[in-house]
């Protein structure tokens, strides 16, 4: 692989729907030299989550694994991505986060972003069920504490 260009072409002609994803992803993703997985392939990514918003992509998937791999210095980009164009492995990557060991003011932020994501006008069934879900199960997590 040549660029992040070249990355960021191909992963938009993948369609998560399809039975080869999975292979075609990690095939995408072992292409890209070690030298090159940098940030950068953080906008692509997430510009892919928002053009698939209810594809699961392999829960958690290897685009969410190399995500990841970047904290915290993508969390921000999550964030806007909760707030404009919500996607499952947004909510995804937010609730793996709340998983790991956060201040409260950590904590506190995160979860308030899950909560204007329920909020989200005409948000699908799905996505606010699995954002519910887990502020739910964190919720009870963190009461037991």
């Amino acid at each position: 692989m040549n660029s992040l260009k070249e990355f960021e072409q191909q992963l938009l002609r993948l369609d998560p729907a399809a039975t080869d994803f999975v292979l075609r992803v990690d095939q995408l993703v072992e292409a890209v030299p070690e030298s090159d997985r940098n940030e950068g392939l953080l906008e692509p990514i997430f510009a892919f989550f928002e053009a698939h918003p209810l594809d699961d992509m392999g829960a958690p998937g290897t685009l969410v694994h190399l995500t990841e791999g970047f904290y915290p210095s993508y969390t921000e980009r999550l964030l806007d991505s909760l707030r404009t164009r919500p996607s499952y492995n947004a909510i995804l990557l937010m609730n793996r986060i709340l998983n790991g060991q956060l201040s409260d003011q950590e904590r506190s932020k995160y979860m308030s972003a899950l909560v204007e994501t329920v909020k989200t006008p005409d948000l699908p069934k799905m996505l606010r069920d699995l954002a519910h879900r887990f502020l739910e199960r964190r919720r009870t997590l963190d009461a037991e504490g």
